[in-house]
């Protein structure tokens, strides 16, 4: 096993549905939160009028994940892409048996992303934002902490996909890339 390289993902219908699962998941969770209570001014017809209680900063946790998790895809290996290379096996093994589990269609490999790798500039920016959530871990809420994790989660499972779950992971590489190099020069 070579520890610097670690091999191409792969991406198959069980694992966009973890992907999604997760999103969909935290996804409908916020807006029945934000639900009207029946309580509350009237309108004309009698109605009760929706006063809006969702709060999009609770999904920045899940978002910040989705974004580091499209981001752990595109390290060519280390810890970091090792990591992702784990959880999209896993995720493509244990989606595959929940898709056959619960609709009885047969998961299948899916095309994948052509994903850029990461440049030395576009690593260092994700081995520093590694050391700082690393650093900030114990300081994060338990339930921010949870929301964090499952965002990488389904990051990793979606950024491999070609499709339109892939969209992030297709733009983050070049994004982070664009960022580091200058400043390595400057370094």
């Amino acid at each position: 096993m070579n520890l610097y390289n670690s091999p191409p993902g792969s991406v198959s219908l069980g694992g966009i549905l973890i992907g999604l699962g997760i999103l969909t998941w935290y996804g409908a969770r916020w807006w029945y939160k934000g639900r009207p209570k029946g309580k509350g001014k009237k309108s004309g017809d009698g109605e009760a009028v929706e006063t809006s209680t969702r709060d999009w900063k609770e999904l920045l946790p899940l978002a910040s994940g989705l974004v580091y998790g499209s981001a752990m895809v595109a390290c060519v290996g280390g810890l970091i892409g090792w990591t992702a290379y784990y959880i999209s096996n896993l995720n493509s093994g244990g989606g595959n048996t929940a898709l056959a589990g619960t609709t009885g269609a047969q998961g299948r490999d899916m095309a994948t992303n052509d994903i850029t790798y990461l440049t030395d500039g576009g690593a260092l920016i994700v081995a520093v934002a590694l050391v700082a959530l690393i650093a900030l871990w114990k300081k994060i809420p338990k339930k921010k902490r949870i929301q964090l994790a499952a965002g990488v989660w389904a990051g990793v499972s979606l950024a491999y996909s070609s499709g339109l779950a892939g969209t992030l992971g297709r733009t983050i590489s070049p994004l982070l890339n664009g960022a580091g190099d200058p400043f390595v020069g400057v370094l």
